[in-house]
């Protein structure tokens, strides 16, 4: 990651993920928590890129791996977007089909999620009943976010909040500094970027 030295070289880095984002590029979302990764996970990704590289799709889908969906007993699962897709409990045969499936633009129907109460294959995971009546909030962004990639964090909102209350409280400090004048505008202004720069810098471990 590149070194962000002051608030405004972290609002640039947001401001250039947010236009580099590619929001209709095919994704193979692995979701490979605790429970994922005990049901075989692992093996899901070895699958996915190897059926990637093979069939020399590294540029056209993206594979992500994330945390829990939530649906621990249908692990290991495969979400697909942008169409949201769902496969559960997948294995590496399957891992390859959905690759071939994604090349084309189609979908596996065999492997979609059979209801038991209708008989019924259902494609998107928010028309699932374990998902249709959720308003998910936090697990909505493990869709997301690779924990190790500290970009998807950014991309999804990580730290925004952060830089905008430190922003807003060392402004409203500092001019009630300035209104009993003990500091000038400019030396207000100075101030204010400084006392940023080093809650930014500490909180980033930056030094």
């Amino acid at each position: 990651m590149e070194k962000l030295n002051t608030l405004s070289d972290f609002k640039d880095l947001k401001e250039r993920l947010d236009a580099g984002r590619e929001p209709d590029r095919p994704t193979i979302i692995i979701p490979a928590g605790t429970c994922g990764q005990a049901s075989g996970a692992n093996d899901l990704m070895r699958a996915a890129k190897r059926a990637i590289l093979a069939r020399e799709l590294s540029e056209k889908i993206r594979l992500i791996i994330t945390g829990c969906h939530g649906f621990c007993q249908m692990e290991p699962s495969v979400l697909v977007e942008p169409g949201r897709t769902f496969y559960p409990r997948v294995d590496t045969k399957g891992m390859a089909k959905i690759v071939e499936a994604m090349a084309q633009g189609k979908v596996v129907e065999e492997l979609l999620f059979l209801d038991p109460a209708t008989g019924k294959r259902i494609e998107k995971q928010d028309d699932m009943p374990f998902f249709k009546k959720q308003a998910r909030t936090i697990l909505a962004r493990s869709e997301r976010v690779d924990p190790i990639r500290l970009y998807h964090y950014i991309e999804s909102g990580g730290y925004v909040s952060l830089a905008k209350v430190l922003e807003k409280r060392q402004r409203e400090n500092l001019e009630k500094m300035a209104k009993t004048k003990e500091l000038s505008q400019d030396k207000l202004d100075a101030t204010s970027s400084q006392t940023i720069l080093r809650k930014i810098k500490s909180f980033f471990g930056l030094g």
